[in-house]
């Protein structure tokens, strides 16, 4: 008997498990039919209990998170603060003419105006004027504050109130930046974003799915899983804010994640609840049977999703938790949702789940669903797959080696000011900062020398230590200054003093006879501790940042004796960062493999399936990270996405992405692979079961995918790089596995598999 007579045949099998696999599914459906009203009014409460926290969310969300309380880079900022009294955080202000010169009596008025509002607003303690930039028409005023960077970041929409407003009187315009001033804006442009994203994202989603369904009513219900799943989902994250530093990043993700899941798993439930009406089931045996095999497969699918995002925990970085956290909670509720919201509604619509029929495809859109129909696409290509699977396998394979190979040249870097958007005032203010003050850039390192034994650090020996130190550090490539107790700055108006002078008025106190001086020992040196000022012509993350960090360490922890040295600086805190968080990847990857595999051996009862899934995963993911580096890190498609190339990607897409996408990739492979084992029980012919179950599902997950693909993709196109990364990273990698791994790579690996796709220990298969 050839395969499609065995089609025919299984066609008309009723859908039904002898070993009573299902029986809990169908009984919670059962319970969901009869309890269908209260379960929608619960939903609607918690909805409006939740409208008034997710509004406010704006207030709690920042740009920073990367803090690593253990690293030296951040012992030096400890140090500075609690020892040698700089600013917990500050701001930038930079006051430019394109007229007229610093020395003008307007402008000066206007500084020393701005000066006097500064010092009244709440947590500023001090208020440092810079000298006169290279182009004498700017000047930069620091703003230091008593409150932490991300209590300022909240506070600067209301300093900005007290900057100039740009009138025509006035002869200079003000612009402010620093970190605070870049993560506050980063916020702003991130959920002005995400508004205008989803509000093209919804009516484009609405039309695929009217398309998918044929019937209007049946489309809105995804639409209408959304609207309630990403309002619950965003009131959670605001919750987790008000206790946690969460990065505006998870704005991002609750886009992608609620949208695209709400709708996928809206989307398999209603091709399923379908399929069973027109089998001639009742509502509650269509709900119930719906809830055990569709529900089943959207459960572990939430499941391996939650799993990627709880991965993101193992790297104990605020930034990472709170993307984790969020993460979590908008899967989870999409995931509940999907299986209570979703069926409730059908239950209470019943077959009028296809009204408002939209002409010209309602009939195809049925068609697609009627398991009695013989002449079906998927059917057809299912079928050739598996007439030449190695064929299929080597020349897949082939295609997503080409796709993967950039990935061998990643080079990850710091997202920096540039990940705005050029109109930013904060891009703008920093770009100034580093034509007209080139030593304030972020080509600093910050050297902390310490005493062990908690000595002086104004004695003959440590002075000698200092000055030594500072001349081995102003020696090295790249090195333009350096500035240090004895090594001071040309530009700060000292009068010219020798090293042994200067070691003489240290020694004697004679040195707070000179005010300026003084202001700078005490700046720099307190209690056995001193700073050392380095300043480089290096780029941040360019290999020779990197190189000096290392030479830094290296050198001064190996060299002195009774002495600590700490480096931090912008490259040093880049260059921890990223160790921390890569050499923590591979426990976030073991954990990951490790849950999926058992989440889905426990699913699917078999031993090479998940392992199967899992390389066809990965194979996705390297082909993602191949895109990301072709299109970000070399520049491809520049113009048309609206960004300038830094020559890395973001350092933490590709984590993010792994951790993200793994769960999201799995969705496809669940969808599938539930659908054929569910045929497998029935006839026990593996070849059958892969193309019924191709035939079953394909439609699905092709809509599935176009739809995630377009809510991936609006978020390319908005305007942080960041967002940009995640976006295209998630659209081409679900692209790729649904139309080639999920459509090709699996029923062709399967079918060479055969008998053993459904190997278990101590179960005995019955293979056709």
């Amino acid at each position: 008997m050839d395969i499609k007579k065995k089609m025919a045949q299984s066609n008309a099998l009723e859908t039904t498990d002898p070993a009573k696999t299902y029986t809990i599914g169908r009984k919670i459906g059962g319970a969901i039919y009869r309890l269908r009203w209260l379960v929608i009014s619960i939903w609607l409460a918690v909805l409006v209990l939740a409208l008034p926290f997710a509004a406010k969310i704006s207030g709690v969300l920042t740009g920073g998170g990367y803090t690593l309380p253990s690293s030296e880079s951040n012992t030096v900022a400890q140090i500075s603060q609690q020892t040698l009294h700089y600013p917990v955080s500050q701001a930038e202000v930079i006051f430019q003419s394109s007229n007229t010169p610093v020395t003008d009596p307007s402008f000066q008025a206007e500084i020393h105006s701005f000066i006097l509002r500064a010092k009244q607003f709440p947590n500023v303690y001090t208020v440092l004027t810079m000298p006169i930039g290279a182009d004498n028409k700017t000047v930069m005023l620091t703003v230091a504050f008593h409150s932490s960077i991300d209590n300022l970041e909240q506070q600067i929409p209301a300093f900005q109130q007290i900057l100039p407003q740009g009138s025509a009187a006035s002869p200079a315009k003000a612009y402010l930046t620093g970190d605070a001033a870049i993560y506050s804006e980063l916020n702003q442009v991130a959920q002005t974003d995400i508004e205008k994203a989803d509000s093209a994202v919804f009516p484009i989603a609405l039309f695929v799915l009217i398309v998918v369904f044929g019937a209007l009513t049946a489309a809105i219900i995804p639409i209408m899983l959304a609207g309630i799943a990403v309002p619950i989902a965003l009131a959670i994250i605001y919750l987790i804010a008000l206790h946690f530093t969460t990065n505006v990043s998870v704005l991002s993700i609750a886009s992608i994640a609620g949208l695209g899941l709400s709708i996928d798993y809206s989307l398999l439930y209603i091709r399923r609840f379908r399929e069973e009406i027109l089998r001639g089931k009742t509502i509650k045996e269509a709900v119930s049977w719906t809830e055990a095999t569709s529900g089943e497969a959207i459960f572990f699918s939430g499941i391996t999703v939650i799993i990627g995002f709880a991965s993101m925990l193992f790297f104990n970085i605020p930034v990472m938790t709170s993307l984790a956290l969020g993460g979590v909670s908008v899967v989870s509720i999409a995931l509940l949702g999907s299986l209570t919201f979703v069926p409730a509604v059908l239950s209470i619509i019943g077959r009028r789940v296809d009204s408002i029929k939209i002409p010209f495809l309602q009939k195809s859109a049925q068609g697609s669903t009627d398991s009695l129909q013989k002449n079906n696409f998927w059917r057809t290509f299912a079928i050739q797959v598996m007439k030449r699977p190695i064929t299929i396998v080597i020349c897949v394979m082939v295609l997503l080696s080409v796709l993967s190979f950039p990935a061998l040249k990643l080079i990850i870097g710091t997202p920096g000011v540039d990940s705005l958007p050029k109109n930013s005032s904060a891009r703008q203010g920093y770009t100034i900062l580093q034509q007209q003050y080139p030593l304030e850039a972020d080509s600093a390192f910050y050297i902390i020398m310490r005493n062990d034994n908690g000595s002086d650090i104004l004695t003959a020996d440590s002075l000698q230590r200092i000055a030594t130190v500072s001349q081995w550090l102003a020696a090295q490539k790249n090195v333009t200054a350096v500035y240090s107790i004895m090594n001071l700055p040309q530009t700060a108006g000292f009068p010219p003093i020798s090293a042994q002078e200067l070691t003489q008025a240290y020694i004697t106190g004679a040195y707070k006879a000179i005010p300026a001086l003084q202001q700078f020992v005490t700046a720099n040196a307190s209690d056995g501790v001193t700073m050392v000022t380095v300043y480089t012509n290096t780029k941040l993350d360019s290999p020779e940042g990197k190189a000096l960090v290392g030479l830094f360490r290296n050198h001064l922890h190996n060299e002195f004796a009774q002495v600590s040295f700490f480096v931090g600086g912008v490259q040093a805190f880049s260059l921890d960062f990223n160790n921390y968080l890569y050499g923590n990847f591979p426990k976030a990857i073991l954990f990951i493999l490790i849950t999926t595999l058992i989440t889905l051996t426990i699913m699917f009862r078999s031993i090479l399936l998940p392992i199967k899934a899992v390389v066809m995963n990965l194979i996705s993911i390297s082909a993602a990270y191949g895109v990301l580096v072709w299109v970000f890190q070399w520049g491809n498609f520049a113009n048309l996405l609206h960004f300038t190339s830094e020559g890395f990607v973001e350092d933490t897409i590709p984590v993010l992405i792994f951790c993200i996408l793994f769960g999201f990739s799995m969705d496809y492979e669940v969808f599938l692979l539930s659908r054929i084992r569910e045929e497998w029980l029935n006839t026990r012919n593996n070849r059958l079961a892969i193309a019924v179950g191709l035939e079953k599902t394909a439609g699905v997950i092709t809509s599935a995918a176009l739809i995630m693909v377009i809510v991936a993709s609006a978020i390319t196109f908005t305007s942080l790089l960041a967002a940009k990364e995640i976006g295209l990273g998630m659209a081409s990698a679900i692209f790729i596995d649904a139309a080639i791994i999920r459509s090709l790579l699996v029923p062709a690996t399967m079918e060479l598999l055969g008998k053993w796709n459904w190997w278990f220990p101590f179960v005995k298969s019955k293979a056709g």
